[in-house]
Order: structure tokens, then sequence, then C-alpha cells
């Protein structure tokens, strides 16, 4: 039994010689979940399921490996996924290239077993604790989103593909009204329950797998709704205001009321414009909506 200190894993093997996936899945299985694709187009759809670790043979048969490594390193953003060649060559140019391209590791074929389960156990572990310093870097602490560095690296990218694909994608800031008097009323802990049933009350309204809600600064969250056009993104934030209006909230059995004002923002990307615009108007709206009393979305000149 292959012992390891990681949670189940999930292992993408690209490989189109039967008897090499049957000679290695039960070792994969050990790890927990494991995808099988023969093929490069099959290889980049169920990369999208995020695997752990990537094992990939450079003989496929509608794409050379190389192309693919890149493709995959391109369509993953992320170079924290292991990516093992398997290979039963020993050219060093080959191997050069590949690591250029974006190869974590090579596995010599036949294949050993033990050998195998060790580069498994070596590269799951790592690739475990460089996660966990990126979510440290990536996540608030508190309310467990996704924080300020994170939302600013997110939304360059969310900006370039609209652009590309002239789609639209909308904005929504938040901010807790009164919260400095939540504050002095009820501690810093009081303040914190509060935090964290917002950030709750956002997740429960963005809740597409594309939806990107972040703790923006102090009392203030954003919520980044790609392909989203203005109507649904303004329904999606009079639901937010709402839920959070009638949400029962008690700490130390005290009831606190706690509303938001926010503000929301809807833009096609285009050429004469600088990414920065779209935030700058749902940041205004927000503050008109502190300014006409609170509790309230504005949007596109639209008080509710």
């Amino acid at each position: 039994m292959f012992n390891h200190d990681t949670p189940d894993a999930r292992i993408l093997i690209i490989e189109d010689d039967p008897l090499i996936i049957h000679s290695i899945l039960p070792t994969l299985n050990e790890c927990g979940e494991t995808l099988i694709a023969t093929n490069g187009e099959q290889a980049l759809n169920l990369a999208q399921e995020q695997p752990n670790l990537i094992l990939l043979d450079l003989n496929l048969p509608d794409m050379h490996g190389l192309e693919l490594i890149r493709l995959l390193r391109h369509q993953l953003h992320a170079s924290n996924i292991p990516l093992v060649v398997l290979t039963a060559s020993h050219d060093a140019d080959t191997e050069v290239r590949c690591l250029q391209a974006g190869a974590s590791d090579f596995l010599r074929k036949p294949i050993s077993l033990p050998v195998l389960q060790a580069r498994l156990r070596s590269h799951l572990e790592l690739q475990q604790k460089t996660q966990l310093l990126i979510n440290l870097a990536s996540l608030d602490p508190l309310t467990g989103l996704a924080n300020r560095r994170t939302f600013d690296s997110v939304y360059e990218r969310y900006w370039s593909l609209h652009y590309r694909q002239k789609a639209p994608m909308s904005l929504l800031f938040g901010d807790l009204d009164h919260f400095k008097a939540v504050n002095d009323t009820f501690g810093h802990d009081g303040g914190d329950h509060c935090l964290i049933e917002m950030a709750r009350v956002l997740t429960a309204t963005a809740k597409r797998p594309s939806d990107l809600v972040c703790r923006y600064g102090g009392e203030e969250f954003v919520v980044l709704l790609p392909n989203t056009p203005y109507k649904f993104a303004l329904q999606l934030a009079k639901k937010a205001q709402s839920l959070l209006a009638n949400t029962k909230i008690t700490f130390n059995d005290q009831d606190i009321h706690l509303t938001a004002s926010w503000g929301m923002a809807t833009t096609v990307p285009e050429h004469s414009q600088i990414s920065h615009d779209l935030i700058q108007r749902a940041d205004q709206y927000l503050y008109q909506a502190k300014a006409e009393g609170r509790n309230r979305v504005i949007s596109e000149g639209e008080g509710t």
C-alpha cells in the first residue's frame, strides 16, 4: 500500500499505450482519483478538472508531447502542478526542451513501480506544501475569501479575456454600514463575526465557479462576475443586499442588525478603456449609496 501524508489526490495520466496504463493504474489509484487521457485533446479537456499531478507520454497520436506541455502550462495557469514526462528516450536535448516547456521531472520506461511510488509521494507532498503557501498569500485569514492581491491578479486576467471575447463583465462592491459602531458596541470579536457573515452572504449569492468573491480591505468586499450582463449582475446585487439585511446575526446573545451599501458596474472592455475604469465606477456608485442613506444598491444611475 502507498502510504503518504497527503490527502487523496487527483492524477491525470496521458498515455495511449493500454499496457502501460494497466500496469501503473493500481499504483495511481492508491493516491486517489485517476483521470485517463489517450490523446492531447482529451488531456486538455480533463486538465480542467484541476489535477494535482500529471503524467505525460511524449508520443501521442494527435500531437507531440512538447506542444501539449506548453498548452497545459498555459491552460492551467499554475506552475506548482507537477508535470512528469514518461519516456523511453535518453536524449539529453529532448529532456532540456521538455524542461524549458514546463516539465517538472522524467520517468523512464519501462516504469519501475517503486520509483513511481517514490516520485508520486515526493511531488504530491511538495505540491501540497506549495499550495499551502499560495493559499496563505492569496486568502484572507479571517473570512477565507480571496484577498486584494488575488483580486488584482485575477481581475487583470479577466479584463484581457473579456476584451478578446467582447463579453460583458460586472463588478460589485459592498461595504458594511456603520461598522465602526458595531466594533465600538460589540468589540472586535463582534466585528469579526459580522465580517464572516458578510462573506457567507456573498458566497451564497455568487455561486458560479467563475465568480470571485474577495475581501477588498477592512469592511469592504468585492465580487467579480465574469460573462455577466448588467441585468443579471443587478439582480445578484439586490439579492445580496436583501439577504444580508434580513439575516439574523447574534453575538454574545445580542442581536446585530447588519446592512451594507452596494455599488455595481458593468462593461464590455474596449481598446479605449483602461482596466481600472470598471473598478472606479463601481467604487463611485458605492460611495453614492453611502451618501444617499446606505443599505441600497446604486448602479449606472439607478438607486434601489
